[in-house]
């Protein structure tokens, strides 16, 4: 309770609009949530949401980066259901497959995940993938939702037959980026993703009941990780 009132005391100093309202807002919404005082939350994500139109002049739907931070805060606030509750409710079409950006595909896949809708999030990667591939196969971006799709089947003991197909189609791709004719994206230019990519494929070979390939690309995607991308990512394969 007093994280709520801390956070709306920071929202009653917030002068006009600017990132000291929508991180206040923000803050809101997640101590809301977390104490169950839903009304409030959804008050605020409308609030927050409204923000958008009058600081950019458009439509939640049209803003990817509002839409991300919105999804992020519901992550945030562990209350993926009902995030997805008040966007359904009031704004049905920001739940659309067909979202303009990479970044907010991966929170909306992630909101999914979280309230146990897995197909959802599933369409979206496939979506993203049949969007892509006949744009580069070779992009970084195709690489990283097959991956992410293969590792989520894995996750959830599902299509594990084309989970292993997916994931080795990111590894074959994420070999070849260096030979894409086009600009790099910013996923590739934080860093190449080899070693998560090896670490789902163990996943996949332990779902198939191969424990002893599984253990061994698991080790290989530590080693390999280490001293070749960033501390973050290769806690998050520890985690793994």
């Amino acid at each position: 309770a007093g994280n709520l009132e801390g956070a709306k005391a920071d929202f009653d100093r917030s002068l006009g609009g600017g990132i000291g309202r929508t991180l206040a807002l923000r803050r809101i919404i997640i101590e809301a949530a977390k104490l169950g005082h839903m009304k409030l939350a959804e008050e605020k994500t409308l609030e927050l949401i409204e923000g958008a139109y009058i600081e950019q002049g458009t439509g939640l739907a049209s803003s990817s980066s509002m839409l991300k931070l919105v999804l992020d805060t519901w992550l945030l606030a562990e209350k993926p259901k009902e995030g997805l509750a008040i966007l359904e409710k009031h704004y049905p079409h920001t739940l659309a497959i067909d979202v303009e950006s990479a970044t907010t595909a991966t929170s909306l896949t992630s909101l999914y995940e979280g309230a146990g809708l897995h197909e959802q999030g599933w369409q979206v990667y496939e979506h993203l993938i049949r969007k892509d591939f006949f744009h580069d196969v070779f992009d970084g971006g195709v690489a990283t939702y097959n991956n992410n799709l293969a590792y989520s089947f894995s996750t959830t003991n599902k299509n594990i037959t084309r989970g292993e197909h997916l994931v080795r189609r990111a590894i074959a791709a994420s070999g070849m980026e260096q030979y894409s004719g086009l600009s790099m994206t910013p996923l590739m230019l934080t860093g190449r993703r080899e070693g998560s990519y090896i670490d789902t494929l163990g996943w996949i070979y332990y779902r198939q009941g191969n424990l002893q390939q599984a253990e061994a690309e698991i080790r290989r995607a530590l080693s390999d990780n280490e001293g070749r991308s960033s501390p973050a990512s290769t806690i998050e394969l520890y985690q793994h």
